[in-house]
């Protein structure tokens, strides 16, 4: 019973590490505009030692699977967002510089 105890606060820590990560992910996308501005690169691998996941934890899990994949799809469409703004101003450099808009008739 002890082992199983240390076992849920092992992947309790491990659900609190992934879940500050997410928060302090969508709170950078939010303050950039929503754009992702530059969101730092992450890489995570569950913890092989942890053994596997004990139930109690799997609906935490989950909702935080669910934040993650929404995370995801603003990411994404952040990214396509980029790209199209980022090909306008390719376009626009292709024309080179606009002639003049109006001419000064009365001066």
């Amino acid at each position: 019973m002890e082992e199983h105890r240390a076992r849920v606060a092992r992947w309790a820590g491990v659900l609190d590490d992934l879940e500050r990560q997410t928060e302090r992910l969508e709170t950078q996308l939010d303050g950039a505009g929503g754009d992702g501005g530059d969101l730092p690169v992450l890489t995570w691998s569950g913890p092989a030692e942890e053994g596997s996941m004990p139930p109690e934890l799997a609906a935490r899990a989950r909702a935080l699977q669910e934040r993650q994949h929404a995370l995801i799809d603003r990411l994404e469409q952040a990214q396509a967002s980029n790209a199209r703004h980022l090909q306008a101003v390719r376009e626009l450099d292709e024309r080179g510089p606009a002639g003049p808009v109006y001419i000064d008739t009365t001066g």
